[in-house]
């Protein structure tokens, strides 16, 4: 289970969609070089405090077009 502490203010939105990507990173590819595989390859091996952490320091979401995310289950194990 991919799991991290929400350290940064307002940011549960974006906390939430981390942990609806890691915890499904076996069911769907992510490309590599996104800044989603970029991530969750740098914090695999990381406690929830140190990718706590990595996120606060990370700069590279900075001017991404990453501002709002909505992601619906459905029953059929589809994420969209």
């Amino acid at each position: 289970m991919w799991y991290t502490r929400q350290t940064i203010g307002n940011a549960c939105g974006t906390i939430g969609v981390l942990h609806a990507v890691g915890n499904n990173l076996n069911e769907y590819s992510i490309d590599p070089n996104s800044w989603f595989g970029k991530f969750f390859n740098a914090t695999r091996d990381m406690t929830p405090e140190q990718r706590a952490t990595h996120l606060e320091t990370d700069d590279s979401l900075e001017g991404e077009n990453l501002f709002y995310f909505l992601f619906l289950f459905l029953p059929y194990g589809q994420i969209y």
